[in-house]
């Protein structure tokens, strides 16, 4: 197998080499062969999702209040709509024509509305996929990071502070997978 000087030379390797050997060179091989092993005992690391109830019930009650807006714009364009031998035109145009009145002196045309119930619904599935989190559970040795110098070692990851081994720093470590 010959060596890559330069990236414009990588064509001339390819052709010389099969494929096995220019996925072995690059580290492919290794990194298939890694994914296909089965973590044991103390070197698994669980990964876990984190759902955070605040932010579902936030999602649930924009995503609501988007709903029923929606609704209410539907309803008032309906008997309009209904009736028209072209009903996108007519709906199209009864949003930019049509009012609702919320209070005396309080009233909004329904194409606000309509932006207002596509803004709660959009903003409810953000905060709901937001409020969702993944972290890796550590087993009896995990892989720790120091945020400061960012080296790695493997230790038990019981302990909140430590210090790193390379730069003895007391920090909060940042539990990370192999």
């Amino acid at each position: 197998m010959k060596k890559i000087l330069a990236t414009k030379e990588f064509w001339f390797f390819a052709e010389v080499c099969s494929g096995f050997e220019v996925l072995q060179y690059f580290g492919f091989i290794s990194l298939i062969k890694q994914l296909g092993k089965k973590q044991t005992g103390e070197s698994a690391m669980k990964k876990v999702l984190r759902k955070q109830k605040s932010g579902y019930a936030l999602s649930f009650v924009l995503w609501i209040f988007g709903l029923v807006a929606l609704v209410l714009v539907f309803w008032k364009t309906w008997p309009t709509v209904s009736a028209a031998s072209d009903p996108f035109s007519v709906f199209w145009e009864s949003l930019w024509t049509e009012t609702l009145i919320f209070l005396p002196g309080v009233e909004f045309k329904l194409i606000y509305l309509a932006v207002f119930a596509t803004a709660m619904m959009v903003s409810g599935f953000v905060v709901f996929g937001l409020s969702r989190e993944w972290f890796l559970l550590g087993g009896k040795d995990s892989w720790l990071q120091c945020p400061f110098c960012r080296k790695r070692w493997r230790t038990s990851a019981d302990k909140a502070l430590v210090h790193c081994p390379y730069c003895n720093h007391l920090v909060h470590p940042v539990l990370v997978d192999e």
